[in-house]
This record gives C-alpha cells, sequence and structure tokens, in this order.
C-alpha cells in the first residue's frame, strides 16, 4: 500500500511566509527608491581650499596624487579634489605643535633658504539638495571656514575661499 504525503499549513506557517515576503518587498522598495531619489536630489558643489605657508616640496608632492577622490573618517566620499595652482608667499615664522601635548605650540623663525608658497585646490563634491549645511563627509563647506584636505595619501589644512553650487 502506498503512503500518500499531504502537506497541511498551519497558522505559523502561514506568517512566517508572510513575514519574510513583506520584509523583501519593504527592503526591495526601499533600495530601489533610495537609489532613485539620490540622483534626482543632488546638487554639484565646487570649491578652492587655499592652504598658506607650505614647503614647494610639500606642495609638489601633494599635486602629485592629484586628481584623487576625498576620504573623512576613513571612508570615502562623494568628492574629488581636481587640480592645484600656488602663489608665492613669504613666511617668516612657522608654527609647531609638541606631538606629546598638542596645547604647547612653537614658533620658530622658518629656514630662509626654503621655498614657500600657497596652495590653492579646486574641489567638487557632490552634496544633497535641500541640505543647507553642505556636507561633504564630515565636513560643513562653507566660505571661510577651515577645511581638511584628505586625500588617501595626504591630509592638509586650509580655508574655504569660494564656492558655487550647481543643481545636478
Amino acid at each position: 500500500m502506498k503512503k500518500e504525503r499531504t502537506w497541511k499549513f498551519n497558522i505559523v506557517d502561514v506568517v512566517v511566509i508572510l513575514v519574510i515576503v513583506a520584509a523583501g518587498l519593504f527592503f526591495g522598495w526601499k533600495f530601489l527608491h533610495a537609489r532613485t531619489g539620490y540622483n534626482a536630489n543632488m546638487a554639484t558643489l565646487r570649491f578652492e581650499v587655499e592652504v598658506p605657508g607650505m614647503t614647494r616640496e610639500l606642495y609638489e608632492e601633494v599635486v602629485s596624487y592629484l586628481p584623487c577622490q576625498m576620504t573623512a573618517s576613513g571612508e570615502w566620499v562623494d568628492g574629488q579634489i581636481l587640480s592645484a595652482d600656488w602663489e608665492p608667499c613669504e613666511v617668516t615664522y612657522v608654527q609647531f605643535t609638541n606631538p606629546a601635548n598638542g596645547s604647547e605650540i612653537q614658533w620658530v623663525k622658518a629656514d630662509p633658504d626654503v621655498e614657500y608658497v600657497t596652495g590653492i585646490f579646486q574641489c567638487e563634491a557632490r552634496v544633497l539638495a535641500n541640505d543647507l549645511l553642505n556636507k561633504v563627509g564630515t565636513q560643513e563647506i562653507r566660505i571661510g571656514r577651515n577645511h581638511y584636505l584628505k586625500g588617501r595619501e595626504f591630509e592638509i589644512i586650509g580655508n574655504i575661499r569660494k564656492m558655487t553650487r550647481e543643481a545636478a
């Protein structure tokens, strides 16, 4: 005699299947909606960062890595450091900070044989169109603010001196 196999659904099986299907639909909708909304609500931010008092040697080393993608907090940022230019500058004293105690600052007379320049870096990043803070990574982009200009190979501090915002 052949034994017939029957499958019976109980309420627990039905609830588990419905929860799995609902979760799949929800996450699929969120993923697709986030992708389409991402491009539609973005703006392009172009800005210049001025880094005064760089040695010419440091400037040349940083420029050798350009163009490069920006980083912040150990992660890639949706922005690029596109190019750089320089202007001559005169430096009489150089500020040093004690690595053991960051609050102890020393001023040392600059070496007259070293050439110093002001580096001007052109950057571009994508930001949320309705974001009032113009955040690129963890930094707020506004004219006059200090800005940590970071690539994978370098990190320098400058001031934002120009900024334009364009709809994507």
